[in-house]
């Protein structure tokens, strides 16, 4: 003992082994615990994500349904908006047609009424040159027929039958100018009567319309020369060129209904000062104040 060799090494020998493994199977159940509680968060987190897909999965469905919707939406919108295009087209062909159909009825009319106000007055003037004939012819003849009766003798100037027959003549006479009184005064009515017609078809037109030849007693062929009537005519080229485009409106089927009222509004506006154009040519006089004013607008000294 005193060397040391009986001595015995004191070594730390630790727990015993049924303490060690029952430390090692509650680790394990604390590391099995552990991965439990791990897989329950996974299992969680999982049914979360099924939940967000699901979730997902609807909203992708109801955006496809709308999409759909819409699709069919527009399809249906482009559909109306080609039969609307094509309603409008043929309105407006409708409108160009009837109003090509006017005009030519406009222009037979206008033209049938000018020739009727041409024989009108032609027969009025023929009238009254028979009238002014007959008259100065039935002086002469009753100053004859006074001349003859004042050479005749006394006793057949004053017989009864004589008388008779002198009176039934100036009252046959009074009579045929009575008549042709009443003639010339039905046709100046029915000349009166077809101005007033003509007049009125110029108005219903919608448009107003010039001559189209210059007319009175200054004409082209006196003033070659004249500045002025060398403007007139261009004003009235111009209003002629001008008169198709306010015969009709047509609207734009590209432009909204708010805006299409807008430029009916405006076109109104515009035919408007069109007529007040038109009528301001037509009623103007050669050598008058107005139409001095009006050639200064247009920059020619009158």
């Amino acid at each position: 003992m005193e060397s040391g060799a009986l001595e015995v090494d004191q070594k730390d020998k630790g727990f015993p082994p049924v303490l060690e493994r029952a430390h090692l199977r509650k680790q394990a159940a604390a590391e099995a615990e552990g991965l439990r509680w791990q897989l329950e968060k996974k299992d969680m987190e999982i049914l979360e994500l099924k939940k967000t897909i699901k979730s997902r999965l609807d909203d992708i469905s109801n955006y496809k349904l709308r999409l759909d919707m819409a699709e069919a939406r527009i399809e249906s919108a482009g559909k109306q908006d080609n039969v609307k295009v094509q309603h409008l087209e043929a309105k407006i062909e409708q409108l160009v047609a009837d109003n090509k159909k006017k005009q030519i009825e406009f222009d037979e009319t206008m033209d049938a009424l000018q020739k009727e106000l041409k024989e009108c007055e032609r027969e009025n003037a023929e009238l009254k040159q028979m009238a002014k004939n007959f008259s100065r012819k039935t002086l002469l003849e009753n100053i004859q027929r006074l001349e003859s009766r004042s050479s005749a003798p006394s006793v057949q100037a004053s017989s009864p039958v004589g008388i008779h027959l002198g009176r039934e003549e100036a009252s046959l006479l009074e009579h045929q100018l009575a008549e042709n009184r009443d003639a010339l005064r039905r046709a100046t009515l029915q000349i009166i009567q077809l101005k007033a017609e003509l007049a009125l078809a110029q108005c219903q037109g919608g448009v107003m319309r010039l001559p189209d030849m210059v007319c009175g007693p200054e004409t082209l062929k006196a003033k070659e020369n004249d500045s002025v009537l060398d403007m007139i005519t261009k004003e009235v080229e111009q209003l002629k060129r001008d008169e198709l485009k306010y015969m009709v409106f047509i609207p734009n089927p590209l432009r909204s209904r708010h805006l299409q009222e807008l430029d009916r509004v405006q076109f109104e506006k515009e035919k408007e000062a069109y007529n007040y154009r038109v009528q301001t040519v037509r009623d103007v006089k050669y050598g008058t104040q107005a139409l001095k004013d009006i050639v200064n607008s247009w920059g020619v000294k009158a």
